[in-house]
């Protein structure tokens, strides 16, 4: 079976944002979907998987992000980084790269 593809996107908000809080919105944006979840202060990402195209799989990550956390009260005030990767891509970054400061989705189903 093929690995599917994955969204990671970053951004700061307006204020900070708790460890419990960030991953209770992170599994309302993308429920089973979810990855794993990045919280610093103001800074807050999320990866998810997904089977659609670049394009719509970023707007609509891009969408839940901005709805969930504003309607919990948060404006996003900038993007850090927004990408689609593919699941070679992304299990390659996942073999190679630092990871630490990513939490583990509850939800997320291997």
């Amino acid at each position: 079976m093929a690995s599917r593809n994955v969204t990671r996107l970053f951004g700061m908000l307006d204020r900070p944002l708790g460890e419990p809080e960030a991953v209770a919105l992170a599994e309302r944006m993308y429920g089973a979907d979810l990855i794993a979840v990045a919280v610093r202060e103001r800074r807050f990402g999320v990866a998810s998987r997904t089977d659609d195209n670049p394009y719509p799989a970023l707007e609509l990550a891009g969408q839940a992000f901005v709805e969930v956390l504003a309607e919990a009260g948060f404006t996003v005030k900038s993007w850090e980084s927004v990408e689609w990767l593919s699941g070679a891509e992304a299990q390659l970054r996942e073999d190679t790269e630092d990871f630490a400061e990513w939490l583990p989705a509850p939800l997320a189903a291997p």
